[in-house]
């Protein structure tokens, strides 16, 4: 039987074609892989060989004040970064960098040594170090332009303010609050790359203040930020208190014209800057107010209707027991005015006055004025305070409450509350930020007044005002907050701190302020000022009521506001003429006979309420025996008064 013979060589032409149809399919495959399946990836790899992406920022916008004088500002700086892959002998560069950069070489020479294509050696450099590294000349070594924040008028209003990173990311204050409009939106560059990894500059990066970004116009007005600061830095050095802060506010839209706290910081050398400096205490201190909190205090017992202004107050001579506590004053006081107990600062007074008003009344009243709650200033870290619950309120804490301890507020939510007062009772939204504008001016977002609700109705508020005269009058505790030419209402306030070892309150650490707004009649400035621990005389009539002055009748003048005193004295006059007149044409005997100015009158005869209401306003102090009508009465008619003289008077029933 024949075989049929092999044709090996069709077999060898399947092999060959066989195999080169694997070849062409794994070919084809891989081709599928690098240009389908991979694509994206080989596509960075390449990016990365031939060209670097940088990332730039814009610059920050600039802040402004309310008359657009700048309050901080970027500029241009160079930053150094290296190629590592570039560097030939980088131990000898550096060395050489060392000096320059203020820098160990062995931290240098590290990242010299780094894997990556691009590294960071030392940002935002100053002109004079960058142009020593240029003229150098080092292969590898390039510089790129970016954004550094700039504050031309260094610590004023720096709490405030806050400050940036080192990305020019707002970290406090405004910059952190309005962080998304100032720094604007990221840009992002293509650097090609030569065979070596050296750049090829095709077009020249643009500026840092090219790229887009938002500005924003304050409420803030420098003038008075700095009349303020002056005046808060000169307490704080004669003091030597703790620390310090001020609030000034139009009580009428709620702008805030200047805020400040001492000690502050300068935002263009942050390093080895303490912590307790950068925050902005006007918004994230609490304290207890102590006396100036009787301001509200009669606010309320006014809407209340709980008090009356010719009501009396016995002040039982400076010791009140309540309970297991007793209140003091710091005179001993007997009957007193309701305009007398807020002239002259009594504890007893106020507390007897609280306790007319009542726990829960008194709560709903003082939350209304903003006091527990954030006043919805826009800004970081604002705290609510602390009000204590009115349903776990004992009597002495009432007490307490009426005069202001117990109770922890903030500077804003006090100058927020008395501006509230002074326009007429209406609680305004406090706000630093007047608007917001694009690089061509054009606003793309305003902030306006805006009312929270009505406080108090208007004539409660004038005759909350025509007794808060009275304090920076003769025998009131305020006289040293007084403005030559313009009328003032307010108040003094002097806390004792909480020793927080003992938990008790501490006899050589007190919180001492004043708060007031003036024109009185007019209001155009309501200030809060607040002292911390200051050594010596800790009364705020004599510490916090002088820095009230300064930074007043500087502003008042600097505003144009017309003096006032001129028109009350000769109102007063007419007032004081036809009074004289009335006098005259009135025989009842239990009227008082005119007397000469300055002089004790003859009030036998006439009732109680009668008797210290003639006296009232006289910086006199008054002890009163009996009931009825006066019967006897020291120093006698004619005699000429002083500021402090006391005056006894002795009732016995008609």
């Amino acid at each position: 039987m024949n075989k049929t013979p092999i044709d090996w060589l069709r077999i060898r032409i399947f092999i060959v074609f066989f195999f080169i149809s694997v070849f062409f399919v794994v070919i084809f495959l891989r081709v599928v892989q690098l240009q389908v399946m991979e694509k994206e990836d080989l596509r960075g790899l390449a990016e990365k060989q031939h060209q670097r992406v940088v990332e730039l920022m814009p610059n920050r916008g600039t802040i402004y004040d309310r008359n657009l004088a700048v309050v901080a500002k970027s500029i241009d700086i160079e930053s150094l970064y290296a190629h590592p892959r570039q560097i030939g002998n980088t131990s000898r560069v550096a060395r050489r960098l060392s000096p320059i950069l203020d820098r160990k070489p062995a931290i240098i020479e590290r990242r010299l040594k780094s894997r990556q294509p691009f590294v960071w050696l030392q940002r935002k450099i100053p002109p004079q170090k960058a142009e020593r590294i240029r003229n150098l000349d080092i292969r590898g070594i390039n510089f790129l332009k970016e954004s550094q924040r700039y504050y031309p008028n260094l610590d004023l209003a720096a709490n405030l303010l806050g400050f940036v990173g080192i990305d020019s990311q707002g970290l406090e204050g405004l910059e952190f609050q309005y962080d998304k409009y100032l720094r604007g939106q990221p840009q992002r560059m293509a650097i090609e790359l030569d065979a070596r990894g050296g750049e090829i500059m095709t077009q020249l990066p643009p500026s840092p203040a090219a790229l887009s970004q938002c500005s924003i116009v304050l409420t803030i007005d420098l003038n008075i930020q700095f009349i303020a600061e002056k005046a808060l830095s000169q307490a704080l050095s004669e003091t030597r208190a703790k620390s310090a802060m001020v609030a000034v506010m139009d009580p009428q839209s709620g702008q805030i014209l200047a805020m400040a706290s001492r000690p502050s910081f300068n935002p263009n050398a942050l390093n080895g800057c303490h912590p307790s400096r950068l925050r902005n205490r006007v918004i994230t201190d609490i304290f207890e107010p102590g006396s100036i909190f009787k301001l509200f205090l009669l606010a309320v017992a006014l809407e209340e209707k709980v008090v009356k202004r010719d009501d009396i107050f016995f002040c039982h001579n400076g010791s009140y027991r309540i309970g297991r506590e007793v209140i003091h004053d710091h005179k001993k006081y007997g009957w007193l005015t309701l305009q007398k107990v807020i002239k002259f600062s009594s504890n007893i007074g106020a507390s007897q006055i609280g306790k007319m008003v009542g726990g829960r009344r008194f709560d709903r009243c003082i939350r209304r004025f903003g006091f527990g709650a954030q006043t919805g200033i826009r800004l970081p870290g604002e705290v609510r305070g602390i009000i204590r619950d009115p349903d776990r309120l004992s009597d002495v804490g009432l007490a307490n409450t009426s005069f202001g301890q117990g109770i922890s507020v903030t500077a804003i939510q006090l100058v927020s509350a008395l501006s509230a007062i002074a326009n007429g009772g209406i609680l305004m939204r406090p706000y630093v930020v007047d608007r917001i504008i694009d690089q061509k001016g054009e606003v793309i977002r305003s902030f306006e007044p805006e009312a929270v609700h009505r406080v108090i109705a208007p004539e409660t508020s004038m005759e909350v005002a025509r007794i808060l005269k009275q304090v920076v009058e003769p025998g009131g505790t305020g006289t040293k907050a007084a403005v030559p030419g313009y009328k003032v209402a307010g108040k003094t306030g002097t806390a004792q701190k909480i020793d927080p070892i003992l938990k008790k309150y501490a006899d050589d650490r007190y919180v001492s302020s004043f708060m007031g707004y003036v024109p009185a009649d007019t209001p155009r400035l309501a200030i809060v000022i607040v002292i911390d621990e200051p050594k010596g005389t800790p009364y705020g009539g004599v510490v916090a009521a002088p820095v009230f002055r300064a930074i007043a009748q500087q502003t008042l003048q600097y505003l144009n506001v017309p003096p006032t005193e001129r028109v009350a004295v000769a109102q007063a006059s007419r007032n004081q003429k036809k009074a004289t007149t009335t006098d005259k044409r009135k025989t009842s005997p239990k009227k008082p006979r005119a007397q000469t100015e300055g002089l004790m009158p003859n009030l036998l005869g006439l009732s109680m309420r009668a008797a210290l209401k003639w006296l009232d306003g006289m910086a006199v102090e008054i002890r009163i025996n009996g009931r009825g009508v006066l019967s006897e009465q020291k120093p006698r008619p004619g005699t000429r008064l002083t500021e402090g003289t006391t005056c006894y008077l002795t009732f016995a029933p008609p």
